[in-house]
């Protein structure tokens, strides 16, 4: 009898991401005058399906999103880090870029996760893009909301 373990693996898939569902995505935060307001989201993929991606802020780490997650947070304006944890780099190392936030600016990253099989081997790519409000919006709409740590909180662990 042989047994086919994709059903199984979809299905714990499925209750994962349910189990880790927080919520819909709240109405949008109205930034004071030196803040920006920072959409991060992760579009549902069966890639890397039941890892989450952390994403920090100079430095500290601010939120984990699950698949199909995504959080909204107040930010101050100006020049940040901006880093992405990866959970398929064994030593959990952060990618980070250089980013400036304007004040009262709105700006939409979106987390791309893929795989592709070259002479039998799988690889994995990340990688966060900037996008607009138009193409986040559908993604943000169906989205399961995490909060973010509120920045000059504690650093995670």
């Amino acid at each position: 009898m042989r047994l086919c373990l994709f059903p199984v693996i979809a299905l714990a898939m499925s209750a994962t991401a349910a189990w880790a569902a927080p919520g819909p995505m709240p109405p949008a935060p109205i930034p004071a005058p030196d803040q920006a307001v920072i959409y991060i989201y992760r579009p549902p993929a069966f890639t890397e399906a039941v890892r989450g991606f952390g994403f920090s802020i100079d430095d500290v780490r601010v939120v984990t999103l699950g698949n199909g997650g995504c959080t909204v947070m107040l930010a101050p304006a100006g020049d940040h880090l901006f880093g992405m944890i990866s959970p398929m780099d064994i030593f959990s190392h952060t990618t980070k870029a250089q980013v400036h936030w304007d004040s009262g600016a709105t700006y939409y990253y979106r987390l791309g996760v893929s795989s592709s099989v070259r002479f039998r081997q799988m690889t994995f790519s990340s990688g966060v893009d900037v996008v607009g409000a138009d193409e986040a919006a559908g993604a943000l709409s169906s989205c399961r909301f995490t909060p973010a740590k509120p920045l000059g909180a504690a650093p995670a662990h």
